[in-house]
């Protein structure tokens, strides 16, 4: 088996093998812009001596992956130098990015935060400099916040959306 899947912003490809035989380690290639597989990462076997006749798995991730079509195959290279490639995978990574934008800041604990890339709606965490949850809120597009009695200092605004993470850093004076 060879798959793609998204894993918190990044693609993490998989694999199954039931047997090996004089395997010496896997190559993971990757579609360039040019129409070429270039190598992103080498995973040597699991087993002993090349040698297996049990299942193992492996997973590789693509830690900077393209928006749109992603494109990968597996080369696997015996220690005779012979090789053969996997089908490929392909996985498609939505177009739009998400990212988070609050302004403004440095501000008095009144700002506005805008999320795009996510769905519908997603949930805002305002967490102080020691990771304590000052407020949680669902925001969609543009939202007003409005912090009452919180101290002067550095707040953090961070947004999960399907396992991707942002955040920025917020500055009340």
């Amino acid at each position: 088996s060879f798959a793609a899947e998204a894993c918190g912003g990044q693609i993490c490809v998989s694999w199954t093998t039931a047997t090996e035989k004089n395997n010496a380690f896997f190559v993971l290639e990757k579609m360039n812009n040019n129409s070429e597989f270039v190598a992103i990462a080498t995973i040597p076997s699991q087993g002993k001596n090349g040698n297996s006749r049990i299942n193992l798995s492996y997973t590789s991730a693509d830690v900077s992956p393209d928006a749109g079509l992603n494109y990968y195959r597996l080369k696997q290279v015996d220690y005779d130098s012979t090789f053969a490639y996997s089908p490929i995978a392909v996985f498609n990574k939505e177009m739009n990015a998400l990212s988070l934008n609050v302004y403004p800041n440095p501000n008095n604990g009144e700002f506005s935060v805008n999320v795009s890339g996510t769905p519908s709606s997603a949930v805002l965490v305002i967490k102080n400099s020691f990771g304590e949850t000052i407020q949680e809120l669902m925001i969609s597009g543009t939202t007003q916040v409005k912090l009452d009695g919180v101290m002067p200092g550095v707040y953090f605004c961070m947004v999960n959306v399907n396992g991707e993470v942002i955040s920025q850093r917020v500055v009340i004076r």
